[in-house]
């Protein structure tokens, strides 16, 4: 008899995770893209940026012992600015003073790193980027019910995918005034036996305002250009440097409702992701190791993922895994997923 981690599974419950490259299609930068932009943001807008990560990047040359170093995602670049700041011993092996780097300055960069961020996702989010692929998601639904999706993304491509084929989608947030819709997490619930997306947004979205518990959603994406006023702050995106697990709803929320969606999947099909979040890279090994087959669509230049843990015990994975080396738009479009997905019922059920 299979261990009941893998009974307690439905077995034709198929959900989605969406990394940046599900995105890279409809016109949005990849994370290395991103990086480039957001370091030569900080130059111009934080003149004592360029010190730092000139630092940084001599630092990860030596550790290399080479000049052909790997490139950051801004992820890492946040990692480092935090290290540099917890740990002021290792500042003077990276060529860095309290004058070239202090908190004043560590905070302004962070600080900094959200309107740049914001601006230019925004920015190519009025682009004519052509989205459609990504309300294909529904037809892997399992009879007609509303498919899971949970991503990573702060861009809103998989809302107006929905949205111009008119795909009913719930994010969780609802209202008559279109730029007030209230936090209502109970809508996933009531819309879950419905054809559509339920689409969980992990690490925020460039049309949340507001902090907990007075969220609300504004269906227009931000004008970078538009004076904000008291109504019309920073969106409310999860961005480093610093943990994504957050305390307060609907971040907490969202992300105990990934869990459990994990638990009782049979399939995860995984687009676009690094295998770089920590905590979402965890819990699919976790999963994995318990009986989880995982689909990873991701590019032919991007290194080869799997969702093993090193520090498991599990002598035996329980899962599948099954890698489609595809773009996002070719992938959904196509049949790789579907065949991936019936592949990995013949082998595991």
């Amino acid at each position: 008899m299979k261990p009941w981690s893998v009974r307690r599974r439905r077995r034709d419950e198929v959900i989605f995770v969406l990394g940046a490259g599900a995105s890279v299609d409809a016109g949005l930068p990849t994370a290395a893209e991103l990086t480039v932009h957001l370091q030569n943001e900080w130059v111009k807008r934080v003149p004592a940026a360029a010190t730092v990560l000139e630092a940084i990047n001599r630092v990860r040359r030596h550790a290399t012992w080479s000049s052909d170093v790997p490139a950051l995602d801004y992820e890492a670049v946040f990692w480092w600015l935090r290290t540099l700041i917890d740990h002021e011993a290792l500042r003077p092996l990276a060529g860095l003073d309290r004058r070239s780097y202090d908190k004043e300055l560590f905070a302004e960069m962070a600080e900094t790193s959200r309107d740049i961020i914001t601006e230019h996702l925004s920015a190519k989010e009025s682009g004519d980027g052509d989205v459609s692929y990504l309300w294909r998601m529904v037809e892997h639904a399992r009879n007609g019910q509303a498919i899971s999706v949970f991503s990573l993304n702060y861009d809103t491509c998989v809302e107006r995918a929905c949205r111009d084929a008119g795909i009913p989608i719930t994010t969780g947030f609802d209202g008559e005034d279109v730029h007030r819709r209230g936090w209502k997490p109970a809508l996933f619930g009531q819309r879950s036996g419905h054809r559509g997306i339920l689409l969980h947004k992990l690490h925020g979205s460039l049309t949340w305002f507001g902090e907990d518990p007075s969220m609300y959603e504004d269906l227009d994406p931000p004008n970078p250009a538009r004076e904000k006023t008291k109504w019309d702050a920073r969106p409310q995106i999860i961005l480093g440097p610093g943990g994504k697990e957050q305390p307060d709803d609907p971040f907490a929320w969202l992300l105990y409702r990934f869990h459990r969606a994990l638990q009782r999947a049979r399939t995860c099909v995984v687009i676009g992701f690094g295998w770089r979040d920590p905590h979402v890279a965890a819990r699919l090994g976790h999963e994995y190791d318990l009986g989880l087959d995982i689909v990873n669509v991701a590019p032919e230049n991007t290194r080869a993922a799997s969702p093993r843990r090193r520090d498991s015990t599990t002598k035996k994975r329980l899962g599948a895994f099954r890698p489609i080396t595809s773009s996002a738009a070719d992938a959904l479009r196509g049949d790789a997923i579907a065949d991936a997905i019936a592949c990995t019922r013949r082998v595991t059920l």
